[in-house]
């Protein structure tokens, strides 16, 4: 049986993980539909070429749904594990997440 804190930790882990989720395809939705309308008005030459920043995106959102599924899975398979001890490698993961994307938007 789950102790009281591993249950917690899993619902905190999944509602971050179906919010995160959500929230990404909502926001690459937006910017693909404001590209496509902005395009509308542009000469060929002037487009608005969004598929970096989209790639950016769903990039980021998945480094952060990989960690939040391995975490949660390692917490589910492995009972007796303290999931105190394995939460904040979840913390660190969804903190470092912003950071590739400033490094990658540098790098372009």
């Amino acid at each position: 049986m789950l102790k009281h804190a591993e249950i917690g930790i899993l619902v905190a882990a999944s509602s971050t993980l179906v919010t995160n989720l959500s929230l990404t395809s909502l926001i690459v939705y937006r910017v693909r539909k404001l590209s496509q309308i902005t395009n509308m008005y542009l000469l060929s030459s002037e487009r608005v070429n969004n598929k970096p920043l989209v790639k950016l995106l769903i990039g980021s959102c998945l480094l952060t749904s990989v960690a939040i599924l391995a975490i949660y899975g390692e917490i589910v398979r492995a009972r007796g594990t303290d999931s105190t001890l394995v939460a904040p490698m979840l913390a660190l993961t969804m903190g470092i997440s912003p950071t590739f994307m400033i490094v990658e938007i540098d790098l372009h």
